[in-house]
Protein backbone atom coordinates (compact mmCIF):
# COMPACT_ATOMS: atom_id res chain seq x y z
CA UNK A 1 0.00 0.00 0.00
CA UNK A 2 2.71 2.50 0.59
CA UNK A 3 4.30 1.32 -2.50
CA UNK A 4 1.27 2.31 -4.65
CA UNK A 5 0.92 5.71 -2.27
CA UNK A 6 4.26 6.64 -3.47
CA UNK A 7 4.71 5.47 -6.95
CA UNK A 8 0.84 8.08 -6.94
CA UNK A 9 2.85 10.85 -5.68
CA UNK A 10 5.69 10.74 -7.82
CA UNK A 11 3.34 10.95 -10.75
CA UNK A 12 1.61 13.79 -9.21
CA UNK A 13 4.65 15.24 -8.53
CA UNK A 14 6.46 15.26 -12.42
CA UNK A 15 3.16 16.13 -13.74
CA UNK A 16 3.34 19.65 -11.58
CA UNK A 17 6.66 19.45 -12.59
CA UNK A 18 5.89 19.51 -16.26
CA UNK A 19 3.00 22.23 -16.07
CA UNK A 20 5.53 24.61 -14.27
CA UNK A 21 8.17 23.97 -17.19
CA UNK A 22 5.67 24.93 -19.58
CA UNK A 23 4.09 27.69 -17.94
CA UNK A 24 8.05 29.32 -17.66
CA UNK A 25 9.00 28.49 -20.71
CA UNK A 26 9.75 30.91 -23.39
CA UNK A 27 7.14 31.53 -25.99
CA UNK A 28 8.46 31.13 -29.42
CA UNK A 29 7.67 32.53 -32.63
CA UNK A 30 6.68 30.47 -34.95
CA UNK A 31 8.83 30.12 -38.40
CA UNK A 32 6.19 31.21 -41.03
CA UNK A 33 5.10 29.00 -43.66
CA UNK A 34 5.23 32.23 -46.37
CA UNK A 35 7.11 35.57 -46.39
CA UNK A 36 5.50 38.39 -47.95
CA UNK A 37 8.85 40.29 -48.55
CA UNK A 38 10.87 42.84 -46.00
CA UNK A 39 9.80 46.41 -45.54
CA UNK A 40 11.96 48.83 -47.62
CA UNK A 41 10.94 52.29 -48.24
CA UNK A 42 10.59 53.11 -51.96
CA UNK A 43 10.49 57.18 -52.50
CA UNK A 44 11.38 57.13 -56.11
CA UNK A 45 8.21 56.30 -58.44
CA UNK A 46 8.23 56.22 -62.18
CA UNK A 47 8.88 54.12 -64.54
CA UNK A 48 13.04 53.12 -65.01
CA UNK A 49 14.18 50.91 -67.37
CA UNK A 50 16.60 48.50 -66.44
CA UNK A 51 19.76 46.15 -68.12
CA UNK A 52 20.78 43.61 -66.49
CA UNK A 53 24.89 42.74 -67.76
CA UNK A 54 25.58 39.77 -64.95
CA UNK A 55 25.51 36.34 -66.65
CA UNK A 56 23.88 32.99 -65.78
CA UNK A 57 27.49 31.76 -64.76
CA UNK A 58 28.10 34.65 -62.03
CA UNK A 59 25.02 34.27 -60.33
CA UNK A 60 26.48 31.31 -58.51
CA UNK A 61 23.47 31.16 -55.50
CA UNK A 62 21.69 28.40 -53.50
CA UNK A 63 18.19 26.92 -55.04
CA UNK A 64 16.88 27.87 -51.00
CA UNK A 65 18.50 29.86 -48.07
CA UNK A 66 16.62 29.91 -44.23
CA UNK A 67 15.74 33.14 -43.07
CA UNK A 68 16.89 34.58 -39.51
CA UNK A 69 14.85 34.83 -36.57
CA UNK A 70 15.88 37.36 -34.41
CA UNK A 71 15.37 36.74 -30.26
CA UNK A 72 15.11 40.29 -28.80
CA UNK A 73 17.53 41.79 -26.42
CA UNK A 74 16.53 43.93 -23.70
CA UNK A 75 17.19 47.58 -23.72
CA UNK A 76 20.62 49.06 -22.68
CA UNK A 77 19.95 49.87 -19.04
CA UNK A 78 21.14 53.72 -18.19
CA UNK A 79 24.12 51.56 -16.01
CA UNK A 80 25.08 50.06 -18.71
CA UNK A 81 24.88 52.91 -21.02
CA UNK A 82 27.42 55.22 -18.26
CA UNK A 83 29.85 51.88 -18.29
CA UNK A 84 30.06 52.32 -21.90
CA UNK A 85 30.87 56.16 -22.23
CA UNK A 86 32.73 56.02 -18.99
CA UNK A 87 35.54 53.21 -20.73
CA UNK A 88 35.71 55.39 -23.74
CA UNK A 89 36.41 58.54 -21.12
CA UNK A 90 33.23 60.68 -20.84
CA UNK A 91 32.81 61.20 -17.08
CA UNK A 92 29.96 63.39 -17.09
CA UNK A 93 26.05 62.11 -16.61
CA UNK A 94 24.58 62.15 -19.67
CA UNK A 95 21.55 64.22 -21.59
CA UNK A 96 18.89 61.99 -21.64
CA UNK A 97 15.91 62.49 -24.15
CA UNK A 98 12.54 60.14 -24.69
CA UNK A 99 12.02 59.12 -27.95
CA UNK A 100 8.66 57.03 -29.03
CA UNK A 101 10.82 54.56 -31.26
CA UNK A 102 13.84 54.51 -29.94
CA UNK A 103 13.27 54.81 -26.34
CA UNK A 104 15.50 56.36 -23.41
CA UNK A 105 18.21 58.29 -25.62
CA UNK A 106 21.64 59.31 -23.83
CA UNK A 107 24.04 61.44 -25.40
CA UNK A 108 27.58 62.67 -24.22
CA UNK A 109 29.20 65.38 -25.74
CA UNK A 110 33.13 66.35 -25.04
CA UNK A 111 35.66 68.91 -26.45
CA UNK A 112 37.16 65.78 -28.04
CA UNK A 113 34.50 63.04 -28.46
CA UNK A 114 30.65 62.32 -29.34
CA UNK A 115 28.52 59.26 -28.04
CA UNK A 116 24.77 58.63 -28.44
CA UNK A 117 23.41 55.45 -27.30
CA UNK A 118 19.47 54.58 -28.02
CA UNK A 119 18.30 52.36 -25.12
CA UNK A 120 15.38 50.30 -26.75
CA UNK A 121 16.82 50.31 -30.25
CA UNK A 122 20.29 49.31 -28.96
CA UNK A 123 21.96 51.18 -31.52
CA UNK A 124 25.04 53.13 -30.23
CA UNK A 125 27.05 55.58 -32.45
CA UNK A 126 30.52 56.99 -31.51
CA UNK A 127 32.81 59.34 -33.03
CA UNK A 128 35.36 61.99 -32.42
CA UNK A 129 34.27 65.74 -32.38
CA UNK A 130 36.42 66.38 -35.39
CA UNK A 131 39.17 64.79 -37.89
CA UNK A 132 42.42 65.60 -36.19
CA UNK A 133 45.26 65.64 -38.88
CA UNK A 134 46.40 62.24 -40.27
CA UNK A 135 49.29 60.61 -41.76
CA UNK A 136 49.33 57.76 -43.77
CA UNK A 137 50.97 55.27 -42.69
CA UNK A 138 50.28 53.12 -45.01
CA UNK A 139 49.15 50.83 -42.63
CA UNK A 140 48.77 46.91 -43.79
CA UNK A 141 44.43 45.50 -43.82
CA UNK A 142 45.65 43.10 -41.44
CA UNK A 143 46.45 45.64 -38.90
CA UNK A 144 43.08 47.69 -39.85
CA UNK A 145 41.51 44.47 -39.35
CA UNK A 146 43.14 44.03 -35.84
CA UNK A 147 42.73 47.79 -34.75
CA UNK A 148 38.85 47.60 -35.25
CA UNK A 149 38.12 44.32 -33.84
CA UNK A 150 40.20 45.23 -30.62
CA UNK A 151 38.49 48.66 -30.47
CA UNK A 152 35.41 46.67 -30.48
CA UNK A 153 35.80 44.25 -27.99
CA UNK A 154 37.61 46.41 -25.74
CA UNK A 155 35.21 48.85 -25.32
CA UNK A 156 31.70 47.94 -26.77
CA UNK A 157 32.22 44.11 -25.81
CA UNK A 158 32.10 42.64 -29.16
CA UNK A 159 34.31 39.47 -29.27
CA UNK A 160 35.39 38.85 -32.77
CA UNK A 161 34.94 34.98 -32.22
CA UNK A 162 30.94 36.68 -33.01
CA UNK A 163 31.58 38.69 -35.88
CA UNK A 164 32.54 37.84 -39.40
CA UNK A 165 34.73 40.95 -41.44
CA UNK A 166 32.74 41.63 -44.52
CA UNK A 167 34.89 44.31 -46.80
CA UNK A 168 36.56 47.61 -46.75
CA UNK A 169 34.93 50.53 -48.10
CA UNK A 170 37.35 53.75 -48.69
CA UNK A 171 36.15 57.34 -48.57
CA UNK A 172 37.20 60.75 -49.89
CA UNK A 173 36.56 64.01 -49.24
CA UNK A 174 36.58 65.39 -52.66
CA UNK A 175 36.76 68.94 -53.90
CA UNK A 176 33.31 70.16 -54.75
CA UNK A 177 31.22 67.63 -52.82
CA UNK A 178 29.43 67.78 -50.31
CA UNK A 179 29.40 64.44 -49.24
CA UNK A 180 31.99 61.42 -49.42
CA UNK A 181 32.87 59.62 -52.11
CA UNK A 182 33.83 55.87 -52.87
CA UNK A 183 38.15 55.60 -53.38
CA UNK A 184 40.57 53.40 -53.58
CA UNK A 185 42.95 52.94 -50.23
CA UNK A 186 45.51 55.41 -51.19
CA UNK A 187 43.61 58.41 -52.44
CA UNK A 188 40.77 58.05 -48.79
CA UNK A 189 40.08 60.19 -45.93
CA UNK A 190 38.69 57.54 -43.84
CA UNK A 191 38.80 53.68 -43.88
CA UNK A 192 35.13 51.77 -43.57
CA UNK A 193 35.58 48.40 -41.91
CA UNK A 194 32.18 46.45 -42.28
CA UNK A 195 31.35 44.01 -39.79
CA UNK A 196 28.38 41.52 -39.00
CA UNK A 197 27.06 38.65 -36.91
CA UNK A 198 28.56 35.30 -37.55
CA UNK A 199 25.17 33.29 -37.26
CA UNK A 200 24.52 34.69 -40.86
CA UNK A 201 25.72 32.77 -43.75
CA UNK A 202 25.49 35.79 -45.68
CA UNK A 203 26.49 39.33 -44.92
CA UNK A 204 23.86 40.97 -42.95
CA UNK A 205 22.78 44.66 -44.52
CA UNK A 206 21.32 47.55 -43.11
CA UNK A 207 18.97 50.10 -45.45
CA UNK A 208 21.75 51.63 -46.81
CA UNK A 209 23.59 49.33 -48.46
CA UNK A 210 26.98 50.73 -47.96
CA UNK A 211 26.45 50.22 -43.94
CA UNK A 212 26.42 46.53 -41.93
CA UNK A 213 24.82 46.37 -38.54
CA UNK A 214 28.87 47.19 -36.77
CA UNK A 215 31.44 49.23 -38.76
CA UNK A 216 34.37 51.47 -37.79
CA UNK A 217 36.19 54.15 -39.70
CA UNK A 218 39.63 54.23 -39.15
CA UNK A 219 41.85 57.25 -39.92
CA UNK A 220 45.31 56.76 -42.55
CA UNK A 221 47.31 56.50 -39.36
CA UNK A 222 44.59 53.81 -37.79
CA UNK A 223 43.08 56.56 -35.44
CA UNK A 224 39.23 55.21 -34.54
CA UNK A 225 37.25 58.16 -35.87
CA UNK A 226 34.14 56.37 -35.39
CA UNK A 227 31.96 53.29 -34.53
CA UNK A 228 28.50 52.52 -35.65
CA UNK A 229 26.80 49.56 -33.64
CA UNK A 230 23.04 48.81 -34.55
CA UNK A 231 22.39 45.44 -32.27
CA UNK A 232 20.15 43.11 -34.64
CA UNK A 233 19.75 40.85 -31.56
CA UNK A 234 20.49 37.15 -31.57
CA UNK A 235 20.11 35.31 -35.08
CA UNK A 236 19.07 31.83 -35.56
CA UNK A 237 19.29 30.46 -38.94
CA UNK A 238 15.64 28.64 -39.21
CA UNK A 239 15.27 24.90 -39.76
CA UNK A 240 13.05 25.52 -42.78
CA UNK A 241 14.51 26.94 -46.06
CA UNK A 242 12.62 29.03 -49.01
CA UNK A 243 13.40 28.73 -52.24
CA UNK A 244 15.22 31.35 -53.54
CA UNK A 245 14.58 33.13 -56.66
CA UNK A 246 16.62 31.63 -60.58
CA UNK A 247 18.40 33.83 -62.74
CA UNK A 248 15.44 33.58 -65.06
CA UNK A 249 13.12 34.92 -62.41
CA UNK A 250 15.75 37.81 -61.85
CA UNK A 251 15.78 38.35 -65.55
CA UNK A 252 11.94 38.83 -65.73
CA UNK A 253 11.61 41.12 -62.48
CA UNK A 254 14.36 43.73 -62.36
CA UNK A 255 11.11 46.16 -62.47
CA UNK A 256 10.57 44.61 -58.40
CA UNK A 257 13.97 45.92 -56.88
CA UNK A 258 14.05 49.10 -55.01
CA UNK A 259 16.68 51.62 -54.94
CA UNK A 260 18.31 52.26 -51.78
CA UNK A 261 21.17 54.73 -52.67
CA UNK A 262 22.39 56.60 -55.34
CA UNK A 263 25.69 58.10 -55.72
CA UNK A 264 26.98 56.44 -52.44
CA UNK A 265 24.32 58.13 -50.45
CA UNK A 266 25.39 61.20 -51.94
CA UNK A 267 21.69 62.14 -53.52
CA UNK A 268 18.33 61.64 -51.06
CA UNK A 269 16.37 59.82 -52.67
CA UNK A 270 13.48 61.52 -51.69
CA UNK A 271 14.51 64.73 -53.87
CA UNK A 272 14.99 62.79 -57.04
CA UNK A 273 11.85 64.14 -59.94
CA UNK A 274 9.98 61.65 -60.86
CA UNK A 275 11.07 59.91 -64.36
CA UNK A 276 14.04 61.78 -64.05
CA UNK A 277 15.64 58.73 -63.65
CA UNK A 278 16.89 56.93 -67.14
CA UNK A 279 18.37 53.25 -67.76
CA UNK A 280 19.68 51.59 -64.54
CA UNK A 281 22.35 48.97 -65.54
CA UNK A 282 23.18 46.53 -63.35
CA UNK A 283 26.91 44.87 -63.37
CA UNK A 284 26.57 42.84 -59.94
CA UNK A 285 24.64 41.17 -57.90
CA UNK A 286 25.47 39.74 -54.33
CA UNK A 287 23.13 37.91 -52.32
CA UNK A 288 22.61 39.12 -48.69
CA UNK A 289 20.29 39.19 -45.55
CA UNK A 290 18.61 42.69 -44.95
CA UNK A 291 17.87 44.15 -41.23
CA UNK A 292 14.68 46.13 -42.55
CA UNK A 293 13.43 46.78 -39.14
CA UNK A 294 14.38 46.56 -35.40
CA UNK A 295 10.68 45.58 -35.08
CA UNK A 296 11.40 42.84 -38.13
CA UNK A 297 11.10 39.40 -35.96
CA UNK A 298 12.73 37.75 -39.45
CA UNK A 299 15.65 38.86 -41.32
CA UNK A 300 14.82 37.74 -44.79
CA UNK A 301 17.56 37.53 -47.35
CA UNK A 302 17.38 39.98 -50.49
CA UNK A 303 19.52 40.21 -53.63
CA UNK A 304 21.67 43.76 -53.73
CA UNK A 305 22.28 44.78 -57.34
CA UNK A 306 24.90 47.42 -58.05
CA UNK A 307 25.33 49.06 -61.26
CA UNK A 308 25.16 52.80 -63.14
CA UNK A 309 22.29 55.30 -64.32
CA UNK A 310 21.72 58.61 -65.45
CA UNK A 311 19.68 61.33 -63.66
CA UNK A 312 18.26 64.21 -65.63
CA UNK A 313 20.59 67.22 -65.08
CA UNK A 314 23.05 65.54 -63.07
CA UNK A 315 26.35 64.02 -63.93
CA UNK A 316 26.49 60.71 -65.48
CA UNK A 317 27.69 57.18 -64.50
CA UNK A 318 26.42 57.50 -61.11
CA UNK A 319 26.39 54.45 -58.34
CA UNK A 320 22.96 52.79 -57.99
CA UNK A 321 22.46 50.14 -55.45
CA UNK A 322 19.08 48.23 -55.12
CA UNK A 323 17.53 45.80 -53.48
CA UNK A 324 15.60 42.90 -54.48
CA UNK A 325 13.56 40.28 -52.03
CA UNK A 326 15.36 37.03 -53.29
CA UNK A 327 12.67 34.63 -51.77
CA UNK A 328 10.41 33.53 -54.51
CA UNK A 329 6.41 33.81 -54.44
CA UNK A 330 4.36 30.84 -54.88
Amino acid sequence: MKIKIFVFLFIVFLIGVGLIFLQTKPKTTPTPKTVSGPSIPNPIKGRVDYELLITEKEFDFPKEAPILKKDDLLPISQDEAKSIAKGLGFEDDPIIANDILEGETYIWNSDSALLTIWSKTRKIDYSLSRTPDSINKQLSDSTLLNTSQEFLANYFGLSSENLKFNNFTYWEKASGVSGLIATKKGQANYYQLNFYPKTSEYVLLTLNPDKTPYYVWLLPDGTVYRVSITDPGNLIPTEDKYPLKSFADVQKSPQDAIVVSLDNGNIELTDVVQGSIQKISISKIQLAYLLDSFKSTFYQPVYLLTGTTNISGTKENIQVSLYLPAIAQP
